[in-house]
Parts: structure tokens; sequence; C-alpha cells
């Protein structure tokens, strides 16, 4: 299944969302901790419905916007 991971960096607290597939939530975790050691992972949820391409393009239009 591919789950939809918020990672945030420790020092900066820049975020990051990125998609793993994985068996269960808690395997999604651990494979981000350890690819991403630098930075927190927060929220994982299942991307059901491809809602990780919809939720990149809604980052992309707010970075647009705040510039």
């Amino acid at each position: 299944m591919k789950y939809i991971v918020n990672l945030t960096h420790k020092t900066t607290g820049k975020g990051k969302v990125r998609k793993v597939n994985a068996e269960t939530m808690e395997s999604a975790h651990n494979t981000m901790a350890k690819r991403y050691p630098e930075y927190e992972v927060g929220r994982i949820y299942a991307d059901a419905d491809a809602s990780v391409s919809m939720l990149y393009q809604i980052m992309k239009e707010a970075k647009r916007e705040a510039e």
C-alpha cells in the first residue's frame, strides 16, 4: 500500500511530503526515518486515491502565490 508521509527538518523546520510503499504505517514510519535521518516523521496516511499528486499541485500553487 502507498502512504503519504509528512517530514519536518529537525533544525530548520523545513517540511517535505513524500510517498512510500509499505505494508503498514509502522513500516512506512521506519522506512522514512532511515531514509531521512535529519527529518522528524510526522503524519502518515494512506494514499488511497492518488492524492499525493493533488497535494503537490496545491503546494506548487501556494508557493507561486507567496512569491
